[in-house]
């Protein structure tokens, strides 16, 4: 194996060789030869979820939330927004959120009539959903759930940018998913007007939370690739507080003379104030899952 051919610099989706694209917080992020896929691969992948997404993330993380659960009315707002959409392709039945963390997402498809249930890796997460919200959580991994447990609906909702092997990911909701069923996602675009704007200050470009960059094209190519198509798509509405945009931004710009001038204005404002996300860089998709051969 050559210097170029290490495991962390060929690409996770074609699996071409990479080349360094950019540094941050000196971790490597590497761009595709072939796909020109962006990515970064941990260290240690094996004990990347507990390392990186545990309590802390939810809860005072720089690289992620100020505080969650605070965030409630926010994300349901969010899930609501998708039951809507939903609802002109397909009726309630049973529905899985991947990544759920403590389950807002579920409780509102449970109160729009599906049986929904998620998973999510973190267990404080969990435990939160199942006491406060009374909804169906497991502390499991995708692989893990019987493969007799079929779906209609599987979401991945600003997650498939933090899976060590999405491609794996995908064969697993395959086999969960019923012919016909619909597949979520929901992440950034590193082609947007913002992303390109911001270049490598973008906010998204977050390692080690953050570990794959997806384009509309790339995103939809990787799914299609397994016989699924695409019938709908566009910009999710969300809302931020105040708070949490001000350090996406200074996180991002490692606090840096940029990080300041764009967030002073924001700073003038309660943290906990919501305004409109303007910046257009996230995107949904919705694929149908074609019959297994």
């Amino acid at each position: 194996m050559t210097a170029s051919d290490k495991p962390d610099s060929l690409c996770p989706l074609c699996h071409a060789s990479a080349m360094p694209r950019c540094v941050k917080r000196n971790l490597m992020i590497r761009q595709c030869t072939r796909c020109q896929h962006q990515f970064w691969i941990p260290p240690d992948p094996d004990s990347h979820v507990s390392t990186v997404y545990g309590d802390e993330y939810f809860c005072g993380s720089s690289g992620g939330y100020l505080d969650y659960v605070g965030e409630e009315a926010l994300q349901r707002a969010s899930a609501r927004y998708y039951c809507r959409m939903l609802s002109r392709y397909t009726r309630p039945g049973r529905m899985l959120d991947v990544g759920a963390a403590c389950g807002f997402f579920v409780r509102e498809f449970q109160d729009a009539g599906w049986q929904a249930a998620g998973i999510e890796p973190n267990a404080s997460m969990c435990a939160v959903g199942r006491q406060r919200l009374q909804v169906d959580l497991s502390n499991h991994a995708l692989a893990d759930l019987p493969s007799a447990q079929q779906f209609e609906l599987i979401t991945l909702i600003q997650v498939v940018s933090h899976l060590i092997d999405p491609a794996e990911t995908l064969r697993q909701i395959r086999q969960r998913l019923v012919d016909g069923g619909l597949f979520l996602v929901e992440t950034w675009d590193r082609h947007s007007w913002a992303a390109r704007l911001s270049g490598h200050s973008w906010h998204e470009y977050n390692p080690p939370s953050v570990l794959h960059w997806f384009t509309r094209r790339s995103l939809r190519n990787l799914v299609e690739s397994f016989g699924w198509r695409a019938i709908a798509s566009g910009i999710p509405r969300k809302r931020i507080q105040v708070g949490r945009g001000v350090r996406m931004i200074r996180h991002a710009t490692e606090q840096s003379r940029l990080g300041r001038w764009l967030t002073w204005p924001l700073g003038l404002a309660p943290s906990d104030w919501t305004i409109p996300y303007f910046l257009g860089d996230a995107f949904w998709m919705l694929f149908r899952v074609a019959p297994k051969r």
